[in-house]
């Protein structure tokens, strides 16, 4: 935001690629090659279809695989719509617009890493349980502070700094758990899910785009469909299901 009101837009994208150039040329000559020498492609193809087909026959694979892309969703059609309303409404700057979005991304990469903790104490279920209720008081949260005070930065970034990093503290368990039920197909299972949660957090971007009229409701209805979805998947797939 800063670099955008100082120097232009432009002057974003080229930081980025400044900062990606040496993770890539690091990863490029440092990461070696885990893959057996001589591996027959054809071999491979069919035992990742194979997998595939496993995997999504699994109740619990698309339990903890829609569990952590829906709480993904959360967070993507927050992202969507907040540019708009907080430029729009709240005259709120590239550089202060940052700054916000900063701390909630830093509150979910808190939430993964304290969940993290939390697993090796208490097992991810219930982890997984302390997110998703966790989640459940943000959406509250967020819509009785909503109701009694006057919109502003704080008023929404507050409460979302909560749900945020509740949604943090889904991920650990929902990403295990897909892996930890299909040990003998680990590396699928892991790509697999973590494809079809960030694609469910994509799609829910572009759904909430069209909601979206520059009401404050239309920027809160898709988060709380997001959280709502994200717990009826865990209810209906996992909850219900023999561990």
């Amino acid at each position: 935001g800063y670099l955008i009101e100082t120097w232009g837009w432009r002057l974003s994208f080229y930081a980025m690629a400044a900062l990606a150039l040496p993770v890539f040329l690091r990863l490029f000559t440092a990461l070696p090659e885990t893959g057996e020498p001589g591996a027959a492609a054809g071999g491979a193809l069919r035992k990742l279809h194979t997998d595939f087909g496993s995997l999504l026959k699994s109740r619990l694979f698309w339990g903890y695989s829609l569990t952590y892309g829906f709480s993904n969703a959360a967070f993507f059609t927050f992202l969507t719509s907040a540019p708009l309303y907080f430029s729009d409404h709240l005259a709120v700057g590239p550089t202060l617009f940052g700054v916000c979005m900063g701390s909630m991304a830093l509150a979910y990469i808190c939430g993964s890493l304290l969940g993290s903790r939390i697993i090796r104490l208490h097992g991810s279920e219930q982890t997984l349980k302390v997110g998703l209720c966790g989640t459940f008081v943000s959406i509250v949260l967020i819509f009785m502070t909503l109701w009694i005070f006057p919109v502003g930065v704080l008023a929404i970034v507050c409460p979302f700094l909560f749900l945020f990093a509740s949604a943090g503290l889904v991920n650990p368990p929902t990403m295990a758990g897909a892996v930890a039920h299909h040990p003998d197909k680990a590396g699928t299972a892991s790509g697999l899910s973590n494809s079809m949660g960030m694609g469910a957090g994509a799609l829910a971007a572009m759904l909430a785009s069209t909601v979206y009229n520059g009401a404050i409701m239309s920027l809160y209805l898709p988060v709380l469909a997001a959280v709502i979805l994200s717990a009826t998947a865990y209810l209906l797939l996992i909850f219900r299901s023999p561990l």
